[in-house]
């Protein structure tokens, strides 16, 4: 595989990201080599190919290939690109991404090419969280990657958390929904592993945690527009990236921009 047209690399929370271009041109084969980190790659538009594990596999477009850290790979295009090509890469460090579903260090990586919906799903939305997302929504995107990346394998969950101590997470995300708390700050509240309580927490209360403490920072942000609060303020006292995102958020929760809202008087 030639060099790419164009890379656009960045840092996530949880860790590099790089987005690929390719110009049209004949097939290629790329050099052998490895990363520290797990490579989590969709085919945007463009059948891929790897040798990997000494076998070749083949990546649909649309489809998800994953290779794990350490481990020699190279690409190759599997005919010649025709048009440009688009790939984009999430590299996570193999230890946590296996912590973050309560796996060991060694459970191993089970499937290289995965082209079910539920799979492209999970990479899409960790990939708009990690773009614009609260780090509350990142984790347990990250996560639900990473069940489905090893399988849907976990731990045995244990048993059911009593129920105050989720009401105690619940309050405490009420309480800091103006902030940018993670998972792991939450569900120590709880005495749960961030796994276990994401999902003794949508079972208690029938959402995550993230979109609890996006109604939250929500329902703050009515009463400080009834308080004459202008917009601006507004999404930057309740934790929005910005005023466009508040007004977006504000109109698909409660149906009327926060305008109305103030016109209404709440």
């Amino acid at each position: 595989m030639t060099a790419a047209s164009t890379v656009t690399s960045w840092i996530s929370r949880l860790g590099l990201i790089d987005e690929f271009e390719y110009a049209p041109g004949p097939a290629a084969v790329g050099e052998p080599h490895a990363h520290r980190h797990l490579q989590v790659c969709l085919s945007v538009d463009f059948p891929g190919q790897y040798t990997y594990r000494r076998r070749r596999h083949d990546v649909p477009v649309g489809a998800i290939s994953t290779l794990d850290a350490w481990e020699p790979h190279f690409p190759a295009d599997p005919c010649d690109r025709w048009k440009p090509s688009h790939f984009i890469v999430m590299y996570f460090d193999p230890g946590e991404i296996r912590a973050s579903v309560d796996l060991d260090a060694a459970a191993p990586l089970p499937l290289v090419v995965g082209t079910e919906p539920g799979r492209v799903r999970c990479f899409h939305r960790l990939y708009r969280a990690l773009r614009s997302g609260i780090p509350l929504e990142q984790d347990e995107r990250y996560r639900d990657l990473a069940s489905i990346t090893f399988g849907g394998r976990a731990a045995l969950l244990p048993a059911r958390p009593a129920a105050r101590a989720l009401q105690r997470a619940r309050d405490y995300i009420a309480a800091h929904c103006h902030e940018r708390c993670d998972l792991h700050e939450v569900a120590r509240v709880a005495d749960l592993t961030p796994w276990h309580f994401a999902r003794a927490f949508r079972q208690q209360f029938g959402v995550p945690p993230h979109r609890f403490q996006l109604w939250m920072r929500i329902d703050s942000s009515r009463r400080l527009l009834a308080e004459g609060r202008t917009g601006a303020e507004v999404a930057h006292l309740t934790g929005f990236a910005d005023q466009s995102h508040f007004v977006r958020t504000f109109k698909r929760i409660t149906g009327m921009t926060p305008r109305q809202s103030k016109r209404r008087g709440g």
